[in-house]
């Protein structure tokens, strides 16, 4: 069965976030409905309390791409007509040699909450969205990216990965992975330990198959440099020789 859009948009973009250092605490899809929309960025903002929200999908010109006026809506934002989101969607169709033969067909394209910016389409034509809105009391980054794949990864990395490279303090997040030939239950006490020692370091465990357990450390590079030097002493007295990090 082949993997839907947004599937294929979970996992790039999520491993993307990881490699920077991002964790994600919850994936979640909603209709095509603006009080579903709304819903959905209530309920994650008061569950989960992220620094970053992002969304895929809705950004066209047909009456169900409504992600734009749903999100307007539920930050309670005005929308504007951005000059600078026009310019980037008629140098895309310029450039994918597109004809434009009604332009006001193209305005729902040039609509931004008011406070947003327009992110470079670099595969395809709708541009995506970021704003700093303040929820719950806290300065959050809502990013609105269209739901062709190729198009959502374009613009993460050609607009995004630069500004959450680092986190707000200027620390670099960086991450280190090992295989190691065990089961889970036998070296869970090792994973215990060193997140007991390394309090600011990020320890994940997965497992690939019954026998073999991939564990992810990230955290600034000082840390993650320490913390996998530990793994690797702590697991060598509980496996010996671990897998190749």
């Amino acid at each position: 069965m082949p993997l839907l859009p947004e599937d294929i948009n979970i996992y790039t973009l999520s491993s993307k976030l990881r490699d920077l250092g991002v964790e994600c605490t919850i994936f979640m899809g909603v209709r095509d409905r603006e009080e579903d929309i709304k819903k959905a960025i209530d309920y994650i903002t008061a569950g989960w309390d992220p620094k970053y929200i992002i969304t895929t999908g809705g950004l066209g010109i047909t009456h169900d791409d409504i992600t734009v006026e749903a999100i307007s809506k539920a930050l309670n934002l005005r929308l504007r007509e951005s000059s600078e989101a026009r310019k980037f969607v008629l140098e895309a169709m310029q450039r994918l040699k597109e004809t434009v033969t009604d332009e006001d067909s193209l305005k729902k394209l040039y609509m931004l909450p008011e406070g947003f910016s327009p992110l470079r389409n670099p595969v395809g034509v709708a541009p995506g969205l970021i704003g700093e809105v303040v929820l719950g009391g806290r300065r959050r980054t809502i990013i609105v990216l269209p739901g062709v794949p190729a198009e959502a990864e374009g613009i993460f990395v050609t607009n995004i990965a630069g500004r959450i490279m680092k986190r707000p303090e200027g620390v670099e997040r960086v991450y280190r992975e090992i295989a190691v030939r065990s089961r889970e239950s036998k070296i869970h006490r090792v994973l215990k330990t060193l997140q007991k020692e390394f309090e600011g370091l990020k320890v994940g465990s997965y497992p690939q198959t019954p026998e073999v357990v991939l564990i992810r450390l990230s955290g600034s590079k000082e840390e993650v440099e320490r913390g996998f030097k530990r793994l690797v002493d702590l697991l060598q007295e509980v496996v010996g020789p671990a897998g190749k990090g």
